[in-house]
């Protein structure tokens, strides 16, 4: 559980970070498609900080859902597995990267089958960001003696 303040905030700011980052630069020519640019029109103009305060904004509700379920996840993984070992944490990473994309689904109402690219990239990347910072943060080094 170390990093934890830090973890939920790279995991439920990056979707949308990412998001924007794409968007902006157009990576997947989606930038100024009609639907697009109904929803986020000046997001090629956006610089970082206005990047983050809408990625704050749209996600305040995420990260207090992370926060109180945080401590309920890392504890069930710790009575699944007896033993705090790498398959633990690994398990542990993933249910707490899912709980984002559930609280989209679920919460927002979010269609899969109207997904662009951007959106399906930056899940994809935001999930394997998310477990790879609590993996390396929590990891289980073993030493050599």
């Amino acid at each position: 559980m170390k990093l934890f303040p830090l973890h939920i905030i790279i995991k439920d700011l990056s979707f949308l970070m990412l998001y924007f980052l794409i968007m902006k630069f157009n990576l997947t020519n989606e930038t100024f498609l009609p639907e697009t640019t109904k929803y986020f029109s000046g997001v090629s103009q956006a610089n970082i900080v206005d990047m983050l305060m809408a990625a704050l904004f749209y996600n305040f509700i995420p990260i207090i859902i992370s926060c109180i379920l945080y401590y309920p996840i890392v504890l069930l993984g710790r009575k699944i597995f007896n033993r705090k070992n790498n398959l633990q944490v690994l398990s542990t990473a993933f249910l707490l990267s899912i709980t984002t994309p559930i609280i989209y689904i679920f919460g927002y109402k979010m269609e899969l089958d109207t997904m662009n690219k951007a959106e399906i990239i930056s899940w994809i990347l935001t999930f394997v960001i998310s477990v790879s910072i609590y993996y390396l943060s929590n990891r289980i080094i073993y030493q050599n003696y």
